[in-house]
């Protein structure tokens, strides 16, 4: 059902790929509503402007998740931007996982500066995203994507921590 969107599988432009636990969760939560399905098809649709709000306001009033975290691996960053403050509003705790999977891609030195603003951008939205699912905040050293990623680990404890019913 899914295997028509193009960026899925990940490509040389995206940030990362959809593993398969992930595309089957999003295929079940589009199976009885074509109208998403369709929703994440037009994404890749030319010209992409003015349609990716559009199609992300559908999938979040549809509370749909996974569909919302899959397109953090689309190649377009507005798509991202868009997907990560979604998720932000949606606080839905099972798709931390991938969320920290595509904050830990962000991490690394940029050269040239308009992919510095870009990924500033998402780095903070990442953030904001994570802190919003976990209720904990975690100072992250971008620059070092190793550094950054053991850092982003953090937020995973803390989600652990607060299911046990500690404090985070």
């Amino acid at each position: 059902m899914t295997d028509s969107i193009d960026w899925f599988g990940g490509s040389p432009r995206s940030p990362c790929s959809i593993d398969p636990e992930t595309r089957r969760l999003v295929e079940a939560e589009i199976a009885d509503a074509p109208q998403l399905l369709a929703g994440l098809r037009r994404l890749d649709d030319p010209p992409l402007a003015g349609q990716w709000q559009t199609v992300m306001d559908q999938l979040e009033r549809a509370g749909a998740s996974w569909s919302v975290v899959s397109c953090l691996c689309h190649p377009s960053p507005d798509v991202q931007l868009a997907a990560l403050r979604a998720i932000r509003r949606l606080r839905d705790r099972r798709v931390l996982d991938l969320l920290v999977r595509y904050a830990g891609s962000l991490g690394g030195p940029i050269v040239g500066s308009e992919e510095a603003t870009i990924r500033a951008v998402l780095r903070s939205e990442a953030e904001r995203a994570l802190e919003a699912l976990t209720g904990s905040t975690v100072e992250v050293s971008w620059n070092d994507a190793l550094t950054a990623q053991g850092q982003l680990e953090r937020w995973r404890g803390a989600e652990h921590t607060r299911k046990r019913g500690g404090n985070a």
